[in-house]
């Protein structure tokens, strides 16, 4: 059943018959991991990590035409951990020589040293992992070159924020109504949300920013003779806002995730996005932090599976087509153009298999955002656009 881009979700048209499938919960979080396989959301999630990697490709390349200094990408994953045990594999020291391809190559480390220590069952790896690829990766990119990661980053929040939302509504539909749609009709169903999509993620931390400004302002006085006296009976005034602004910023950064899922479920716009899923995280702390353990371990499952099914394939592929061929080496006589045919075929498995965790990432999402709006607003999952599905068969 196709649904409408332009218009909100017409209960009448959906399935007859209550809401499908078990209520929110672990399990639900849990199926995740095999959901994100449906192939709408594998051509959107793979289209998504198809269109950051040409940002982050562009960004590098206007970062080293600038004459700005290279980033190694062990610079940056040793810039992960303070105290120098965080050894990378030769592969990933080696890989990229800017900023943002620095970056992919600690978030692959960061990802596959969490599905390792979830599957070895090691918490404190897992947890560390989380940890790098969170904050310390982030943050030892943005060190590194400043000004580029903060353009990059902007525009890299407006589209996964716009494409998510496309992500977001297919699994709203098919979590909650069992409507599948296409990627076609769910892109352009986030299309006609995406002023909402783009300046959701960006609020809060341009709230913070506007509160540290009078912080700077501030910070100029003790610069000056008689003024340092002034800026520091002020300087109470300047902790406030440093606390408004640390709270805004940390709130925005643990609800940026559900705010696709807030918009295209038709429940908010921009600023409402913000406001209604950082409430849900301060009303229900516990139920968020266990929906997202659950969802951590639904992503080690699944990327075990489909890591397993594209090594499988490429490996399985490369035996035979090489033995058909007498060898399918870096040195058995092929001309560049066919060599650089079979690199682009390889990385395009391997860009489903990063389109599989991007799709993962929004589904996860948008279910325990329908979790939180369960307990917290009491909204059945099924609501779309304020019009819950039982509405239709009155």
């Amino acid at each position: 059943m196709r649904e409408s881009p332009t218009a909100a979700a017409d209960a009448s048209e959906s399935i007859p018959g209550p809401p499908p499938g078990p209520l929110p919960g672990a399990r639900w979080i849990l199926g995740s991991a095999f959901a994100a396989f449906q192939p709408n959301r594998l051509v959107l999630g793979t289209f998504l990590a198809l269109l950051l990697g040409a940002i982050g490709a562009l960004a590098d390349r206007i970062h080293d035409a600038a004459g700005a200094r290279p980033v190694a990408a062990v610079e940056v994953i040793r810039g992960m951990r303070g105290d120098g045990t965080f050894v990378p594999d030769r592969a990933f020291a080696d890989a990229g020589n800017g900023p943002c391809a620095s970056l992919a190559a600690a978030e692959s480390m960061a990802i596959l040293g969490l599905v390792e220590g979830i599957l070895g069952l090691e918490p404190r790896r897992a947890i560390d992992s989380v940890g790098d690829a969170v904050m310390r990766a982030p943050k030892a990119a943005f060190l590194a070159a400043p000004w580029t990661m903060t353009a990059v980053a902007i525009v890299w929040l407006a589209a996964a924020s716009l494409v998510g939302g496309a992500l977001a509504r297919a699994t709203a539909l098919e979590a909650g109504r069992a409507v599948r749609i296409g990627a076609r009709d769910a892109m352009a169903s986030a299309l006609v949300r995406w002023k909402s999509l783009v300046f959701a993620p960006l609020l809060p931390f341009v709230g913070a920013a506007i509160c540290l400004v009078p912080v700077a302002i501030l910070g100029l006085g003790f610069r000056l003779p008689v003024m340092d006296v002034l800026a520091a009976v002020l300087y109470a005034a300047a902790l406030f806002l440093g606390f408004l602004a640390t709270f805004l910023a940390i709130l925005g950064a643990l609800a940026l995730p559900l705010m696709p899922a807030s918009i295209a479920c038709g429940d908010a716009d921009a600023a409402d996005a913000f406001v209604r899923n950082a409430a849900y995280l301060v009303r229900a702390p516990f139920l968020w932090l266990g929906s997202v353990g659950v969802a951590l371990v639904a992503l080690a499952v699944g990327f075990a599976v489909a890591a397993t099914f594209a090594g499988c394939t490429l490996g399985l592929t490369s035996l035979v087509a090489g033995w058909a061929a007498g060898g399918l080496g870096e040195d058995d006589g092929r001309s560049a153009s066919a060599a650089a045919i079979l690199r682009l075929w390889d990385g395009t498995v391997r860009a489903i298999l990063a389109g599989w965790i991007v799709s993962f990432l929004f589904e996860a999402a948008t279910r325990i955002y329908l979790t939180l709006r369960v307990r917290c607003d009491g909204q059945d999952p099924s609501t779309l656009d304020g019009v819950p599905l039982s509405a239709g068969l009155r």
